[in-house]
């Protein structure tokens, strides 16, 4: 979800839902890290926080992000009116963000209650909340995934681009080669436009043909081509030493 929204919209689109539905919650990455702080009515939320642990609440999220097949786990407390619930939903064997929900009930009247500042809300509000949620976060984390598949594609259409314009382009330069070696224009000639075709494919300053002498210790450049602009560094093209580049035997 924060490739849709940054942490301050989340937390203002958090701060709406608890207010309409007069629940607290608050939500965590996948690592069960603090995206957001609990929202809710404000002395209701330190109520909450002095009764319920971050440990409790960890322990939920732990609850729901290892289940093969819930999305949704509600759990009783202490106190008879006050439930809480942890939403993460799994969309094709992936989870993103978990909501930690805790709801107090204003219809339970009798057992061990714990007194929340804030209206309250019924169980079956509660659970419609959830449900809310849950129906929310898959067609976000759908979106999400549809935008990431998108950016892939695009990604691999300019990849496919380019192995399509470098492809043409060697054709384009071997086409060119073959028609110079047909042609009756002198070997040096020849050569020389070789060169120079080899040269612009590969973006080089300059291309060079060796001819090894029949005494391996020795070569002649043969044929050669220098970038516009560009100096040669060898001024000399016979009986210059066999370097080690050259050693190879093709």
């Amino acid at each position: 979800m924060q490739r849709l929204f940054d942490k301050e919209e989340l937390q203002k689109v958090q701060d709406h839902f608890c207010t309409l539905t007069h629940l607290f919650a608050y939500c965590v990455d996948q690592d069960g890290q603090k995206i957001t702080e609990m929202s809710g009515d404000s002395e209701g939320v330190e109520v909450i926080r002095e009764h319920i642990s971050d440990e409790r609440f960890y322990q939920l999220f732990q609850r729901v992000s290892e289940s093969p097949l819930e999305d949704i786990i509600e759990e009783p407390t202490k106190y008879d009116n006050l439930k809480l619930a942890a939403v993460s939903v799994d969309e094709r064997g992936y989870r993103n963000n978990c909501w930690l929900i805790c709801c107090v009930l204003n219809d339970v009247t009798e057992g061990n209650l714990l007194e929340v500042p804030g209206e309250g809300t019924s169980l079956e509000a509660f659970y419609s909340a959830l449900d809310l949620v849950a129906e929310i976060e898959h067609k976000l984390l759908k979106a999400e995934g549809e935008i990431i598949t998108a950016q892939v594609e695009s990604q691999r259409s300019k990849s496919s681009e380019s192995e399509l314009s470098s492809g043409l382009k060697r054709m384009e330069a071997v086409t060119a080669i073959v028609q110079f070696l047909e042609s009756d224009e002198s070997f040096e000639d020849v050569g020389n436009a070789v060169m120079k075709i080899v040269g612009e494919y590969l973006e080089v300053s300059g291309t060079k043909l060796f001819q090894v002498k029949r005494d391996a210790a020795y070569t002649d450049i043969i044929c050669s081509w220098t970038k516009e602009d560009m100096v040669s560094s060898v001024g000399v093209s016979k009986d210059l030493p066999r370097t080690e580049l050259l050693m190879g035997e093709k």
